[in-house]
């Protein structure tokens, strides 16, 4: 524990519950299923991160294009696109019932509140988020370095921020 700049801290022994009787190769098995889960889970929340980077660097450079009439007009049809794919991938890397990180939270979840190892039904989960994850984020990944990196470039040349891509789990 650390408060007010102090600190305290206690040793505690963590033991099994010995009235259930649980195989350790299903501890085993919802263990690294729930360090996979983990996983998934960090690299959403780098992609909610980079998300939210290229949402707030995408309205600073539209912003800038308000003083320029003609040029506004000429990055209309690249500033759209992009607008709609930021929008689409914002439904993807946001909260809410039936989003990915509703997804992550419920798995989560089950398999803590589980005594067993993970079943089929959970084991299909990690994977149909797995599979998800990784093309919303290779999506991003695209977005970042196609379309928004050209309107960047011809917004503002290469003074822009840059955004690093999302490693896919």
């Amino acid at each position: 524990l650390a408060a007010r700049g102090k600190s305290v801290s206690q040793t505690v022994e963590v033991a099994a519950d010995s009235r259930l009787d649980i195989a350790s190769g299903a501890l085993e098995a919802r263990h690294t299923a729930s360090q996979q889960l983990t996983a998934l889970e960090k690299s959403f929340n780098d992609g909610v991160v980079l998300h939210r980077r290229l949402a707030s660097e995408f309205a600073r450079l539209d912003s800038a294009l308000t003083s320029n009439p003609a040029r506004r007009d000429s990055l209309a049809a690249l500033s759209k696109t992009v607008r709609q794919k930021i929008d689409s991938l914002g439904r993807r890397f946001g909260g809410g019932f039936g989003g990915a990180k509703f997804g992550f939270l419920d798995l989560d979840g089950s398999m803590q509140a589980s005594s067993t190892g993970p079943t089929v039904a959970q084991q299909r989960a990690l994977e149909q988020l797995r599979v998800q994850l990784r093309e919303d984020l290779a999506s991003l990944n695209t977005l970042v370095s196609g379309d928004f990196a050209e309107f960047q470039r011809r917004v503002v040349g290469a003074e822009g921020t840059t955004l690093a891509p999302v490693a896919l789990p």
